[in-house]
């Protein structure tokens, strides 16, 4: 049996609180590398999503979401524009 194809699909601003939902799983997989503080909410805090909210992809596997890449139009290693970027990248492990 063949896996369904993987797919880049091109998020959108109604997107943005399914990315969010999403970051949370992330950091909580980053944290078996590095601390990540839990806010009163009990929720990881993560304060860029609107600063790397450029280029927004999710990663589909057939229709089921496999995770996010979100991609900035400049260097922040650098500052060089137009250079794209990364800025932050998640499969989620199922």
């Amino acid at each position: 049996m063949t896996q369904p194809l993987i797919t880049l699909r091109p998020a959108t601003p109604a997107d943005k609180s399914t990315i969010a939902n999403l970051i949370q799983l992330y950091l909580y997989d980053l944290t078996e590398f590095m601390p990540f503080p839990v806010g009163p909410g009990g929720r990881f805090e993560y304060g860029f999503l609107d600063r790397f909210w450029r280029h927004p992809y999710f990663i589909m596997q057939g229709n089921e979401i496999a995770g996010f890449a979100l991609v900035v139009d400049e260097c922040l290693l650098t500052g060089r524009a137009p250079c794209w970027f990364m800025a932050e990248f998640f499969v989620l492990k199922a």
